[in-house]
């Protein structure tokens, strides 16, 4: 049960006041999402998000002015566009403890909204692309885990002409794939693949002059371990010096006074989805810039790379996405479960209670035991039962091999009514790759948990006919 306080909240408060929640338990999905089907359980929040009825109601409103009057949405919507989005851009970067540092450049003018993770990799790989054309005569190199977004990578590499690209095969063990279950596991794949890219970079230096820049993941989407990316940051560049690195930090779970130091690192550059965990509508994400200057690859009339400047007007486009964020992250602060928890938090402890009814249920607990430490605060990979039919394939991005087991999830959805992601690994196995959300609850987990069974049993028995 969890509770949204209807007092109004200011950026700069860290704490909002929560009281009794006044309504029965597992009633966050009507009263807070009443757009999503009553019929359906969500546990795919990792890819389609969870966007708050509070934050699309903003949405509307502003798309309500701008169809009216396309002017007053520069002019007098708030005071003018770029004051509206700044506004709202200083909500969310507020949740950092960062911001309360005295910083040059400030805190907020570290961050911008991009519409999503692949625009920020055209911005990035754009601006990579300046430096090494203003260094004439340097070739790039990038390296990048296999775990990177496969459309991030893509980006980037079409604006880096001439690119040389280095692979760190985290999901790899000798020849074989394979995800690690440790926290020193990761480290122990890293430190080899680096020495490895080392040696790589060297041969090409011998040759080129080189500029080295670096992407790495925070939670990749398959999968889904948590990597300990403040080390790996600290690590590209003590090893490769002169580097700029790159953060996919797509899948973060903002929270009140979170560091971004403790979370991220120290990286050059790093985007965050607001629309994944962060309550927002679809087409909202913040970019961060560190302390460069960095044009965004459509410019304002005012330049630069500021919330404001860049909202500011660059031309016709929707804005409502990034203006109805403030109401997504004033939600975010305030919501609390029957226990008291964020809803990070809350999450977190019911991820791991649901990740053992369903590998118990499934007789799979022996297929895959991460340590704590590799689970994110809200998706996990969970191994199907071995009794299930085959599943249906495809290649994944990044030369990984991992196939979509469509027909299983086809199944789940429109016979069930269970919208979960299902994946198979080449050489692993088969997941479920489990979501989940404020709205969920333990007896969404059970439905899962049976579905998956009778599927599994219904197919044992036209086997045996």
């Amino acid at each position: 049960m969890a509770v949204h306080s209807a007092a109004s909240h200011d950026a700069t408060t860290p704490e909002s006041t929560t009281t009794k929640p006044p309504h029965p338990p597992n009633s966050t999905k009507s009263l807070y999402f009443p757009h999503y089907d009553d019929e359906v359980v969500r546990f795919n929040t990792g890819s389609l998000g969870s966007v708050v009825g509070a934050a699309l109601t903003a949405q509307e409103e502003f798309r309500d002015v701008y169809i009216k009057d396309t002017g007053a949405v520069r002019y007098r919507f708030t005071g003018n566009l770029g004051t509206t989005t700044n506004a709202s851009l200083c909500e969310v970067v507020s949740l950092f403890k960062e911001s309360q540092e005295k910083l040059s450049p400030s805190w907020e003018e570290r961050w911008n909204f991009v519409h999503n993770a692949t625009t920020s990799a055209a911005i990035v790989g754009h601006h990579w692309h300046k430096s090494v054309a203003a260094a004439s005569g340097k070739k790039p190199v990038l390296v990048v885990t296999d775990c990177v977004f496969g459309p991030m990578r893509r980006t980037l590499v079409e604006h880096l002409l001439g690119v040389e690209v280095v692979e760190l095969k985290l999901l790899s063990d000798g020849n074989d794939k394979s995800i690690p279950l440790t926290t020193a596991e990761i480290l122990a794949r890293f430190e080899r693949e680096l020495a490895s890219a080392a040696v790589q970079i060297a041969a090409i230096a011998a040759n080129d002059d080189i500029q080295v820049f670096c992407c790495v993941e925070y939670i990749p989407c398959v999968p889904a371990i948590l990597l300990p990316t403040p080390t790996l940051v600290s690590r590209l560049k003590e090893a490769l010096p002169g580097c700029q690195v790159f953060v996919d930090a797509a899948q973060v779970f903002l929270e009140q006074d979170m560091s971004f130091a403790e979370e991220i690192g120290a990286p050059d550059f790093a985007v965050i989805n607001l629309y994944k965990w962060n309550f927002s509508p679809m087409g909202s994400a913040i970019l961060y810039v560190g302390d460069k200057r960095v044009n965004h690859v459509v410019n304002s009339w005012e330049g630069g790379f500021t919330g404001h400047s860049y909202g500011f007007y660059t031309g016709i486009q929707d804005y409502s996405a990034f203006i109805a964020s403030k109401a997504a992250i004033q939600f975010q602060r305030e919501w609390r479960s029957e226990e008291g928890e964020t809803a990070r938090q809350y999450c977190r402890r019911n991820l791991l209670q649901a990740m053992e009814t369903l590998t118990q249920g499934w007789g799979t607990a022996h297929l895959y035991s991460p340590e704590p430490a590799t689970l994110g605060p809200s998706m996990a990979m969970v191994p199907l039962p071995d009794s299930l039919p085959p599943l249906a394939s495809s290649t994944g991005p990044s030369g990984i091999r991992h196939q979509k087991a469509l027909d299983l999830k086809a199944v789940l959805r429109e016979e069930h009514g269970i919208d979960a992601r299902v994946v198979v690994l080449s050489g692993v196995g088969c997941f479920c790759r489990l979501s989940f959300a404020v709205f969920n609850t333990q007896a969404d987990v059970c439905r899962l948990r049976d579905a998956v069974l009778e599927i599994a049993e219904s197919h044992s028995q036209q086997h045996s006919q």
